[in-house]
């Protein structure tokens, strides 16, 4: 008996076929394909293919280095029975067949079939030319703070003074420079006063003052004339840069001007400096 109230042996064959032409014509069992249903599948006729033809590459060594150590297998076992010790090679069941393992590749979820792998959207972009290296140091460009005393290289003995200080300056304008250590309203010299300077003595020893003609000397450390000349230089470089110069072999002087170089020689060398007006009187 069937669902209809009939007996299936009642019903014949050409009534059996046209009741199934019937059912199958029912619009109800139309299948509706679902949108973007072609670019689905072209997309995913693209991924298969990348994948074979990865899996063609890898799957094709396996298969030769699997064939390679069936074969030393087979070569290294005897037949049972066989007391000679000699090697028998034995055909394998062909029955037994060896199946390479499979490399899956890692499936995709894009519809756009692109090899490009996916970026970080939140990785910065980096130059590989302009990149450094984090164990290398990075160059340093600003420029070191400049000292206010005054350097080697700058400390200049000339023909009328040292800086600001030049030969014949009153007491009170060589304070007023602020270079000469002196304390509070100090009085001038009641004749004659050494002073020295803020700065320190590696360039200038001391200045001398007088009450009556000001500035009289400068005592060199490590300052030298314009030409180079000072304190360790050799005593033929006296002579040799200032040949108007007179003296002998312990002391030597140059006028200037204004006043006059007088080096002190001991054993060669000039192991002292200074510059004198001629109006000294200390």
């Amino acid at each position: 008996m069937n669902a209809s109230g009939h007996d299936v042996d009642d019903v014949d064959d050409d009534e059996l076929d046209t009741r199934l032409r019937e059912l199958f014509a029912d619009t109800r069992l139309d299948v509706v394909p679902l949108p973007r249903v072609e670019e689905e599948i072209v997309a995913g006729a693209r991924r298969r293919r990348r994948r074979r033809a990865t899996l063609t590459g890898s799957g094709g060594a396996l298969a030769v280095v699997a064939v390679a150590v069936a074969g030393f297998a087979v070569l290294g076992s005897r037949t049972p029975g066989e007391g000679d010790g000699t090697a028998v090679a034995v055909s394998p069941d062909p029955r037994e067949t060896y199946s390479a393992p499979m490399l899956t590749a890692p499936s995709r979820d894009d519809d756009t079939g692109s090899d490009e792998m996916p970026q970080d959207p939140g990785a910065e972009s980096v130059d590989s030319d302009s990149a450094v290296p984090p164990d290398q140091p990075v160059p340093q460009t600003s420029t070191p703070p400049q000292s206010d005393s005054v350097t080697m290289a700058s400390a200049v003995l000339d023909s009328t003074g040292y800086g600001r200080l030049e030969l014949g300056m009153p007491f009170r304008e060589a304070v007023e420079t602020d270079l000469l250590m002196v304390e509070g309203e100090s009085p001038p010299p009641k004749r004659c006063a050494d002073y020295p300077l803020v700065e320190g003595d590696a360039a200038v020893k001391n200045v001398t003052i007088s009450a009556e003609h000001g500035l009289v000397a400068i005592t060199a450390e490590g300052a030298m004339t314009p030409d180079g000349v000072g304190v360790g230089s050799p005593a033929d470089d006296v002579e040799d840069r200032y040949p108007a110069g007179s003296g002998d072999e312990t002391a030597f002087n140059v006028d200037v001007g204004a006043g006059k170089y007088e080096f002190t020689i001991s054993d060669g060398t000039v192991s002292g400096l200074r510059l004198v007006a001629h109006t000294y009187d200390c």
